[in-house]
């Protein structure tokens, strides 16, 4: 079984967020303290939205499973002062008992820069943190009967950062088993490289939207240059709150 990515976003409840914070960093210290194979385990927070996502990436099956025994008292917690939705990403299916029940979703890689997910080869070394790496998620709901046309445009934006792109460090598709919905996940080296992926395939992008609308959320704060260019659009950034390790705020050390 290949490494393991879920994607946990959290609705604080009215009056609960410093509760919810100091839990999260309880969390985030056990992670610390969980071994080699807890990969990533980062946490992004709005405080003014009163929403947070947790991004963490397993070694395999057993490593999620001693994390989340590991962490379940927290986790309880968190439950009690916040609405939760899970998604988990894999590489290929899963053995039927992997997914854990109360709601989590399933996405299966579909396409991406390399063989498998950049989950499958995270480098804790290479961590966003200490970098000024943009990370992106973006959901795309897939209209009605365009599933086919929808993957076709994929699969053509794909083609476009691989001919085109320098700077994009992660490029990973995920659908889920309805195909209905598509998780899009992209890293790039700086604010120059988002530009240029931008310019380089603006046109295929159009065609994509054609078939699907997407809600694009940008986990860390963003460089000032890529703020000043996305700000028109009232992006939905989520600022670094803890994780692995003692990043700086906003992720850029």
């Amino acid at each position: 079984m290949p490494q393991i990515e879920v994607y946990t976003k959290f609705k604080i409840h009215d009056g609960r967020l410093e509760t919810f914070k100091n839990t999260v960093e309880q969390l985030a210290a056990l992670g610390r303290n969980a071994g080699a194979g807890l990969l990533r385990y980062d946490w992004f927070l709005d405080d003014a939205r009163g929403e947070c996502i947790a991004m963490e990436v397993h070694a395999d099956e057993a490593a999620m499973d001693a994390h989340n025994l590991n962490a379940e008292a927290g986790l309880m917690r968190l439950r009690e002062f916040s609405y939760r939705a899970v998604e988990m990403l894999v590489d290929a299916a899963p053995d039927a008992d992997l997914v854990p029940g109360g709601g989590t979703r399933l996405f299966r890689f579909a396409a991406g820069l390399g063989a498998g997910s950049a989950a499958a080869r995270f480098s804790p070394a290479g961590g966003r943190g200490e970098t000024k790496h943009i990370e992106i998620y973006t959901r795309f709901f897939i209209n009605p009967g365009s599933f086919e046309a929808f993957r076709a445009d994929a699969a053509a934006l794909l083609q476009a950062v691989k001919d085109k792109d320098t700077g994009t460090v992660r490029y990973d598709w995920f659908y889920d088993a309805g195909e209905s919905e598509c998780l899009a996940l992209d890293t790039y080296d700086d604010a120059a490289a988002m530009f240029a992926h931008m310019a380089n395939c603006h046109d295929a992008h159009e065609r994509l939207l054609a078939n699907a609308t997407m809600v694009t959320e940008f986990l860390g704060a963003l460089p000032e240059e890529a703020m000043a260019a996305v700000s028109k659009y009232d992006p939905y950034i989520l600022p670094f709150f803890a994780g692995l390790k003692p990043y700086s705020q906003g992720g850029f050390g």
